[in-house]
Order: C-alpha cells, then structure tokens, then sequence
C-alpha cells in the first residue's frame, strides 16, 4: 500500500471508531434528556427513538481528516496543498451551518422554510469557495458554461441534493446505505484523480455512516428504542454528497482520462434519491398538494406496500441504486450519456411500475377475500 492508500484507511478507521463511540453515548443523552421521536401515523417505526445519532457525524469526519493531514504533515507527507486550505475552511463553514440547523430541527423543531434559508446560505458558501458547475462536458452539447448560468445552477443543485437526501431517510438504514455506495465511488474516483483532500472527506464520510448504518439498522440490545441520523445527520451528509459531486464534475476539466466519467458517475449514485424526489413532488403538485408536505408516497413507503419487512426494502432500494450505478458506468463505453439518462428515467419508471401494479394486485385479491 503506498501512503495515500494508507492515509484513507486511517481516516477510515477514525471516522468509524468516534462514530462507533459517540453513538451509544448520545442514545444515553436522548434518553436523560427526553428528546426522543414518538411513532405516529406517518412513522415506519413503532418504538420510540432517538434522532441525534447524525450529531455524530461531522466531527467523526472532522476529527479523522485532521488526524490524518497533521499526522501525513509531520513526516512532509502534504496531503492538501496550502493553496487549498482556505476552500476548505469556507467548505468547512457550509457544514457547519447544516449542523447547526439540523441539531436545531432535531431538537427544537424548525419550519421549512428556515431550513431552505440555512441550505441557501452554505450553498453560497460552497460556491464562493469555488466549487461550482463550470463544464457540462458535452452534455446536451454544452461544455463551459459561464458564471453567471452556473453558479445559480449548483446553488439550486446543491439545495436539490441536500433535500433528497433529507427526504430518503425513511427506513432503517436507507439514507446511510445509499450514502455509503454514494462516497465509496466518489471516494474511488477522487483517488484515481490524485484528489486526497476529497478522498480523505469522502472516506471519514464512509467509516461515519458503516459505523452508524450498524447501530441504525441492527438496534441496541434493548430493542424497544432505536437510534436515527435525524436532519442533523442528513443535512450533513447531503451537503458532503452535493460538496463531492460538484468536485467530480469539475475534476473532469483537470485532466481526468475519460472527459465525462466523473460527471456521470457523480449523477449515478444519487439516481435513487433525486429521481424519487422529483416523482414525489410531481406527484403531489398533480393531486393539488403542497410540493414541500410530507406524505407517505416515496420509494420506500411503495416498496414496504409489496408486503416486505423494512430491512428486506432497505436492501431492495439500495441494490437498485447500485444496479443503476454500474449500469451507467457499463453504458458509458457504448452510449452518450443524454441516452444512459433517458436508459435511467425508464428503468426507474418500470420499478414503480411493477410496484403500482404488485399493490393493485394485492388490493384487488384483499378487496375478493
């Protein structure tokens, strides 16, 4: 292993460990402290639960990738050039806002609006950082795009991302799952193109969520409470998600092998939680809803409906994400990449078609019993 290979999984095994330590911990504060989530009639869940394990993520994240760099440091390893320390800082900043906000709505509660306002300002936050949407790399036969189209582009893209993946996180270990096959690629790719400050992030990011997705998914012993990531959690890890997507898209101008890979392998991941977003709020704004409401008409409601038990759909919904991932990746050689999206919408659409049609099936057979 050479020290880049070494340094992401020490940042790795960091990021697991203070999440591993920090979980349990801040379920025992939930509890002292009576700020736990009741069940009710929108609820997967049918026990009380706790929404502050996502209070653990960004300082895991934090604490790893300072080890890491400092400790690289000591012995004239740079793993993040001086020239981009101040990015960082400002990116830095933009997460911590998000923090601020979800660890706020977690425990307090905040109105929607105010969220949409805390989003817009990290998403300013990470622009002026410079981290924007310059190159469409031929999509649509565009190529660079200019200021003043692009950067009220990735604010929209960023506040988009950050809200689906707010919205994914409806089932025990779906919101972390797709997380962690989003920042595994990123990660890959970040090291492929000589990235390790990125790669560094998105690697804690992985170590965060496995050590999460554990407890998330697998309970306490008590089994009569369990733990969820929560805004503070989701907010965070959108923001990071819309933060490395954004980088993969412009890390395709600087050299990278395959003009474009990078951008569609930014887009592959997140295919699940954006398409369902856009579906959702379609759907609701054709019954006369408000878009921004909460229902019961996402992914994973539509895949519990078939019958299967939350762990069974996690794992459905996450190997759909996958699928689609590898799909696209395969598809590159052979297709443009307008067609590989086009390939995506109707493969998306016949999964909720064969769900539609799997409940109208067991509707029908309820309603002649």
């Amino acid at each position: 292993m050479n020290n880049i290979s070494i340094a992401l999984l020490v940042a790795f095994l960091i990021s697991f460990l203070v999440t591993n330590f920090l979980v349990p911990r801040l379920l025992v504060a939930s509890l002292k402290r009576r700020l736990l989530d009741v069940p009710n009639k929108r609820s997967s869940h049918h026990v009380i639960a706790s929404r502050l394990g996502g209070v653990s993520f960004l300082p895991s994240v934090l604490v790893a990738v300072c080890a890491v760099v400092a400790l690289w440091q000591v012995f004239d390893n740079v793993l993040i050039a001086p020239s981009e320390a101040l990015q960082y800082i400002i990116l830095i900043c933009a997460c911590v806002v998000m923090y601020a906000v979800g660890l706020f709505d977690d425990v307090v509660g905040l109105k929607f609006k105010m969220k949409f306002v805390a989003q817009f300002v990290a998403s300013v936050l990470i622009v002026s950082s410079g981290v924007w949407v310059d190159n469409f790399h031929g999509l649509f036969d565009v190529n660079e795009v200019a200021m003043w189209i692009g950067i009220p582009f990735t604010i929209l893209l960023i506040m988009f991302v950050i809200n689906a993946v707010n919205l994914i996180d409806g089932i025990d270990g779906l919101a972390s799952g797709l997380s962690i096959v989003a920042m595994v690629v990123y990660g890959l790719l970040f090291t492929y193109l000589g990235d390790n400050g990125q790669a560094l992030v998105a690697f804690s990011l992985v170590g965060c969520l496995i050590a999460f997705f554990y407890y998330n998914v697998r309970g306490f012993s008590n089994k009569t409470i369990k733990i969820f990531m929560g805004d503070t959690g989701s907010l965070v890890t959108g923001t990071i998600i819309s933060l490395c997507a954004i980088k993969l898209i412009q890390s395709d101008t600087v050299g990278a092998d395959m003009s474009g890979f990078s951008m569609l392998m930014a887009y592959s991941v997140l295919v699940v939680p954006c398409f369902d977003a856009i579906r959702v709020m379609i759907e609701r704004r054709r019954n006369g809803k408000s878009m921004f409401l909460p229902d019961k008409n996402h992914i994973h409601h539509r895949v519990l409906s078939l019958g299967l038990n939350e762990r069974v759909s996690m794992i459905v919904i996450v190997c759909l994400s996958v699928v689609i991932t590898l799909l696209n990746a395969g598809l590159y050689f052979l297709l443009s990449i307008e067609w590989i999206i086009l390939v995506d919408v109707v493969v998306f659409a016949l999964f909720h078609a064969y769900i539609s049609r799997a409940i109208a099936s067991q509707k029908k057979a309820e309603n002649k019993d």
